[in-house]
């Protein structure tokens, strides 16, 4: 028996493709490039989200802590927490944030302390939990720390801000109370 030659198929001019196996295997690597570049836009979301809580946070801390350092001397009276643990607690329905709270105004001008925590709804965010302390240090001398942290999700919050300063007043003339 004599061997036989098998003649190669030419294929037509214009017939040229891709064969199974080669679409496959760039169906693979597509899929593979697509879940990786969509990870990346969740993960890029996510960090989106927790830099504006992170924001929200900061303003509210600050604005916080620009009413504390506005309020007379004589009329912070020490008392609060500013711990984690506080902050996963909701502040109470009477202490929702409004124009005159954290601190009590009279006549338009910051007079004293009257509550040491509040929740302020950001629209578009989310709740932040607002928590300061403040810690008479000596007759002259107080300590300040404010706390300010987006609401727990999935049991922990997302971002958190600490603001701390120490307020003295030396000033008889300010009301201020006689060194020892």
């Amino acid at each position: 028996m004599a061997a036989t030659r098998e003649t190669p198929v030419r294929r037509p001019p214009g017939q040229n493709g891709f064969t199974l196996v080669e679409v496959l295997t760039a169906m693979v690597v597509l899929i593979f490039g697509l879940m990786a570049i969509s990870n990346l836009f969740a993960l890029a979301t996510s960090s989106n989200v927790v830099a504006r809580q992170m924001t929200a946070a900061t303003a509210q801390a600050a604005d916080v802590m620009e009413r504390l350092k506005s309020v007379p001397f004589a009329g912070l009276t020490p008392g609060g927490a500013a711990d984690n643990t506080a902050l996963s607690t909701a502040a109470s329905a009477a202490h929702t944030w409004t124009d005159s709270q954290p601190v009590q105004v009279g006549a338009g001008i910051p007079v004293a302390v009257n509550t040491y925590e509040a929740d302020r709804n950001i629209t578009g965010l989310g709740t932040i939990r607002v928590r300061w302390q403040i810690v008479q240090i000596d007759q002259q001398t107080v300590f300040i720390h404010v706390v300010a942290a987006s609401a727990p999700v999935l049991l922990q919050a997302r971002s958190q801000v600490d603001l701390t300063t120490f307020r003295s007043c030396t000033s008889p003339d300010l009301g201020c109370p006689a060194t020892p």
